[in-house]
């Protein structure tokens, strides 16, 4: 008689599930959080572990892969170490009491940037800025790089027009294997602890007794001009929301605290939808955030990122 094997997990987590307990209603993996989809305009109510995922996004392929699940089962194993501290920083609603759990937490912080979708999108667009700049900047140059690649010149999917036309309406699109975003991840990560850009910020963080704070599907913020390119190693802010109630900060400069306010929370939460991928986590369905104008709403359908888009 065969032994059947387990079926292979296909969602995979990029938010964990243990950090999306942290906005549930009970501060539990079995609690129950909202997803509001800014994107499409929704909200349901569900468990942890129906959010924050999608199919096969860790998955590896290709010739000499002896586990495709490989880089799946690492972040499980990297989640196992976590997940403990996320529990007790959530029940005992405070920040992290000595240099052990404020650096597990940002050592977590810099590994949750890299993992998310968004993260993928910086990657693909930087690709694809480079591929117009060189590779198409003229005719001679594509036919340079078609030749170099052994690519046939006669082919309708080389035509240098074509392919133009096809990038500028969208019916061409740069996509890459998940391994590929995997590598360029791994070397983020290898220059964030080369230069340990990460510990030498001035680290702060603010409580929510009420448990205002929402999370996000692209959770760890950075802040900086809006006229200059915002990295990790350069932005002058970096924020990540721990749980309901803990909201982590990093700066390069040393600051005073801020105040914690409804406003304040409320800011920070509209910073959240504006630089989420499509989604936020929250524990009740009318979060607070602040509109355009500056006041306090917690109606999130009146909200939208072309209000705040700087007009010429």
């Amino acid at each position: 008689m065969k032994t059947r094997q387990p079926a292979e997990p296909r969602a995979h987590h990029f938010v964990p599930k243990c950090w999306l307990a942290g906005f549930t209603d009970t501060g539990e993996p079995n609690g129950m959080l909202y997803v509001t989809d800014l994107k499409r305009k929704r909200q349901w109510r569900c468990k942890p572990s129906k959010a924050g995922h999608q199919r096969d996004f860790n998955r590896v392929n290709g010739a000499g892969t002896l586990d495709p699940l490989v880089i799946e089962k690492l972040f499980s194993s990297i989640e196992s170490d976590i997940a403990p501290v996320f529990r007790r920083l959530t029940r005992e609603k405070r920040g992290p009491k000595d240099g052990f759990e404020l650096g597990i937490l940002v050592e977590y912080l810099a590994i949750q940037l890299v993992r998310v979708p968004s993260f993928r999108a910086v990657v693909r667009g930087a690709l694809e800025s480079h591929f117009r700049k060189e590779i198409l900047s003229s005719p001679e140059a594509w036919e340079r790089a078609l030749r170099r690649v052994g690519a046939s010149l006669g082919d309708p999917g080389t035509d240098y027009a074509r392919v133009l036309e096809g990038l500028a309406t969208g019916e061409m699109k740069f996509t890459a294997e998940p391994q590929f975003y995997l590598r360029q991840a791994a070397g983020v990560l290898e220059d964030v602890d080369e230069t340990q850009s990460l510990m030498k910020r001035d680290w702060g963080w603010q409580i929510s007794e009420s448990g205002q704070v929402i999370g996000s599907d692209n959770p760890v913020a950075l802040d900086g001009p809006p006229d200059e390119p915002i990295g990790i190693g350069n932005a002058p802010w970096v924020s990540y929301p721990v749980n309901r109630h803990l909201l982590l900060y990093g700066t390069k400069d040393v600051i005073e605290p801020p105040h914690l306010t409804m406003k304040l929370i409320a800011r920070h939460n509209t910073f959240a939808m504006l630089t989420a991928d499509e989604r936020v986590f929250s524990h009740r369905p009318d979060f607070l955030w602040l509109d355009s104008a500056g006041h306090c709403q917690t109606d999130w359908r009146l909200f939208s990122k072309v209000d705040f888009t700087p007009t010429q």
